[in-house]
C-alpha cells in the first residue's frame, strides 16, 4: 500500500513539473518520462508501457491545448476589457470641461508611471533572485 501511494505521489509530481515548465517539455517528452517512471515502479510489461504511453500522450497534447486555449481566452479578455476602457474614457471625457481634462490626463500620466515603476522593480527583484542562483 505505501509503495502504490509512494507512487501516486511521484506521478502527480511528474504531473505537477511538466506543467510548470509550461512550453518548455513537449508533450511527447512529457508522457515519455511518465511513462518511464511509471514502467520503473510498477514494472510494466512492454504492452503495458505502450498503452501507458498512449494514454499518457493524449492527456498531456489535451492538457496543452487547454494551457494554449486559456491564453488566447485572456488576451480576448484583455482585449476586451481594454475597449472598454477607451470607450469609458471616451465618455468620462465628453462630460469634464478643458481643466478638468488636463488634471485627468496628469493623474493618468502619475498612475502609468507608478505602474512602470513597480514594474521594474519586480523585474530587479526577479532578476536578483535569478543571479543568486
Amino acid at each position: 500500500m505505501k509503495k502504490i501511494i509512494g507512487t501516486l505521489a511521484l506521478f502527480l509530481g511528474l504531473v505537477t513539473l511538466g506543467y510548470s515548465q509550461e512550453n518548455r517539455v513537449s508533450p511527447e517528452l512529457l508522457a515519455q518520462k511518465k511513462t518511464e517512471m511509471l514502467t520503473k515502479k510498477l514494472s510494466l510489461t512492454k504492452e503495458q508501457e505502450e498503452k501507458v504511453y498512449a494514454l499518457n500522450l493524449e492527456q498531456a497534447k489535451k492538457h496543452q491545448q487547454v494551457r494554449l486555449d486559456q491564453k488566447e481566452e485572456r488576451a480576448e479578455r484583455f482585449q476586451a476589457r481594454r475597449e472598454e476602457m477607451k470607450e469609458n474614457e471616451k465618455n468620462l471625457l465628453q462630460v469634464l470641461d478643458e481643466d478638468q481634462k488636463k488634471r485627468y490626463f496628469d493623474l493618468k500620466k502619475e498612475r502609468m508611471e507608478k505602474a512602470q515603476e513597480r514594474r521594474n522593480h519586480h523585474k530587479e527583484k526577479s532578476e536578483d533572485t535569478e543571479n543568486k542562483e
